[in-house]
């Protein structure tokens, strides 16, 4: 059986990019952009543009204003990239890690598509959150909203992982498949802040949040605060932010520019996922990857048609899973 990603292969990846050299801006729809850019080059032609998948990436309010100003049928995506900077743009810190964890053995249970280590990329806080968040909110370094069984950065004094997407991927065929995009930040926050916001309304904003997911021990006011000043800008981006470092690692990292994306029933298929309480949010799903212009499809990645249980196999191309799929 053939790993998904060779551990010696994650090593040079990490040790090539460097750690925490990576660095994401990211404003709302900026994944439009950054499509166009892999798929056509800074300067693209609109016509050629109307007439691709990607056509409805012009829809996007940015690049609609930029269409207006656009005289000669010729966008440069640059100036685009340069106007939209000026507004309220977001950092994020890209690091990369393995799944299953180091020093995990391979099982059933680790909810990949096929036996082997799964490449992650995580999206990362950078030190204006996390500079807050250590000094008011976790002072006693509780990991409130960290789960280590999940892939995280783990790294003493690193920065904290908002969201990851775990990736399978074969350099000989140039294909990836997005397993998985989570946050267990963001989820188990936003129970935290609504019980801090109950606190705060019955005028007990001195009080601990005691009663949310974490059982937070800071006061309620300063727990508002965090959500409303360092979390809820990044709680309307993220999944958007996330699949695009995802697929920027790809294409400018590893080279890869055919990328597949599970629906939601074939992956909880394939992965194993049968009990409604294990199955993902259907949205990441359905329709993240209809916003960034991926397709729809019977084509599974040829890795997945190769390997597994025959039965599997010949389920898979007989065109029995659907899956997205998206060309750069």
């Amino acid at each position: 059986m053939v790993n998904v990603m060779r551990l010696d292969l994650l090593g040079r990846v990490r040790t090539n990019s460097g750690r925490e050299r990576h660095i994401l801006y990211y404003y709302r729809d900026r994944f439009a952009p950054l499509l166009l850019r892999w798929a056509f080059g800074d300067q693209i032609s609109i016509k050629d543009v109307r007439q691709s998948p990607l056509r409805g990436l012009l829809e996007k309010p940015a690049l609609k204003t930029a269409l207006a100003a656009c005289g000669k049928g010729i966008l440069d995506l640059s100036k685009v990239d340069a106007a939209q900077m000026d507004y309220a743009t977001l950092a994020y810190s890209l690091d990369f890690g393995q799944w299953p964890l180091p020093g995990d053995k391979l099982s059933r249970f680790d909810q990949t598509s096929r036996k082997g280590y799964s490449f992650v990329v995580q999206l990362n806080f950078t030190g204006q959150h996390d500079g807050f968040y250590r000094q008011r909110i976790d002072r006693e370094n509780r990991q409130y909203f960290t789960y280590f069984n999940h892939p995280v950065n783990t790294e003493e004094g690193g920065r904290n992982t908002l969201a990851w997407a775990r990736i399978d991927f074969d350099l000989e065929t140039g294909e990836a498949l997005i397993e998985e995009l989570q946050n267990d930040w963001l989820r188990d926050a936003a129970l935290d802040y609504k019980w801090a916001q109950s606190l705060r309304a019955k005028k007990k904003g001195t009080s601990p949040v005691l009663g949310g997911r974490t059982e937070c021990s800071v006061d309620a006011e300063t727990f508002c605060h965090y959500y409303e000043q360092y979390l809820l800008q990044h709680a309307k981006v993220w999944s958007e932010a996330m699949l695009a470092a995802a697929l920027q690692v790809l294409v400018e990292l590893l080279s890869i520019r055919q990328v597949w994306m599970h629906t939601f029933e074939t992956g909880n298929h394939l992965k194993g996922l049968a009990r409604d309480y294990s199955k993902p949010p259907m949205s990441l799903y359905k329709e993240l990857p209809r916003k960034f212009c991926f397709q729809r499809t019977n084509r599974a990645p040829s890795f997945l048609e190769s390997c597994g249980t025959r039965k599997r196999r010949q389920w898979l191309k007989n065109g029995n899973g659907t899956f997205w799929y998206l060309a750069l």
